[in-house]
């Protein structure tokens, strides 16, 4: 049996216990979803919590085999760290927030491109650079957004800003802290009981829902681009 097969087999099996694990998590009592169902007022959220499970047990089969528990020191530790991260979580956004200037009416752009730090940005290294969607036609420089949703390197914004794109920052903390302050203490208290995991996905998914109630508050793009992105924050962005 090769490497490959195994980690096919892996997955696999990870992907079959997913609804089964999460059925039982749910009925305990241990899956804090209901808050983030209420402030999304979408019950998609859920699938984030169910890729955020499916991960934890492939590690656990990865590290321990088929039918390896999903709670031990390591998975305590992980609820401490992420715990404490969550309460912490609404001082880094106000240290760290941006006070923009309202900015209207949202304004509309045919297509919005997520940006990466580690994609080939304007390089042109044997392929097509990031702005290669634009035709001058459908998609042009005046109809087109570029999201910075990871930190990028220096050179990177001197080329946006030098081919004068359209450009928002969503990496860093949103100005929207204090509407959803009463949703973060529901959630930190939901999440007191539950695996580290599950506490992340919470912390994410409250920071998300900053981060995009913002941007959307300033810009409407009709499509949005994404390319080799299966972490579990697409599920709140979407």
């Amino acid at each position: 049996m090769g490497q490959p097969d195994m980690g096919w087999r892996i997955d696999d099996a990870a992907f079959d216990a997913v609804e089964a694990v999460y059925a039982e998590l749910k009925r305990e009592g241990r899956v804090p979803v209901a808050p983030l169902v209420a402030l999304y007022q979408d019950k998609e959220v859920e699938l984030a919590f169910k890729q955020a499970l499916a991960l934890r047990i492939m590690e656990c089969y990865v590290r321990d085999g088929v039918g390896a528990p999903l709670i031990g020191l390591d998975c305590a530790l992980n609820r401490i760290k992420w715990l404490a991260i969550l309460a912490l979580l609404p001082v880094w956004v106000f240290l760290g927030m941006k006070w923009l200037r309202p900015a209207g009416s949202p304004r509309p752009v045919q297509a919005a491109l997520r940006l990466y730090a580690t994609d080939w940005g304007f390089r042109g290294e044997g392929s097509r650079e990031i702005d290669w969607l634009l035709d001058g036609k459908e998609l042009h420089r005046d109809n087109m957004l570029f999201v910075i949703e990871k930190p990028i390197t220096k050179e990177y914004r001197k080329e946006l800003a030098a081919r004068r794109y359209h450009v928002e920052d969503v990496s860093g903390s949103p100005a929207m802290l204090f509407r959803s302050m009463g949703v973060w203490i529901k959630l930190l208290v939901a999440s007191v009981r539950v695996p580290g995991f599950f506490v992340e996905v919470v912390a994410r998914g409250w920071l998300e829902y900053l981060r995009w109630t913002a941007f959307l508050e300033r810009w409407r793009p009709r499509h949005y681009v994404v390319y080799n992105h299966f972490f579990y924050d697409h599920v709140f962005r979407n």
